[in-house]
């Protein structure tokens, strides 16, 4: 035999309109439910949206800063080059007696 919920009222010991009455309650919290949980749904949906967004922003500005990186590297090789040419220009260059 079901037992009731506690602070619940049993359907047994309700008259008829009491519980239609009481059926009423209980649709009209069900409602009231399912809208809410509706709305978390939506919630939860735009949530997703907005942490797909900032994980392609993420990707993106990694993509950008080792872009950045990879030209500072090419930047700074080639001015090493252009210093290490230099020096070896100097060293080989004669000097005068």
């Amino acid at each position: 035999m079901p037992r009731a919920r506690a602070g619940a009222p049993d359907a047994r010991a309700l008259g008829a309109d009491e519980a239609r009455a009481l059926a009423g309650e209980l649709a009209a919290a069900l409602a009231a439910r399912e809208l809410q949980l509706e709305r978390k749904q939506q919630e939860v949906a735009a949530m997703h949206d907005v942490q797909q967004r900032l994980m392609a922003r993420n990707e993106e500005l990694v993509r950008k800063a080792a872009a950045v990186s990879e030209e500072d590297m090419d930047a700074v090789r080639a001015e090493c080059e252009a210093r290490l040419g230099a020096a070896e220009r100097k060293v080989r260059r004669p000097t005068p007696r």
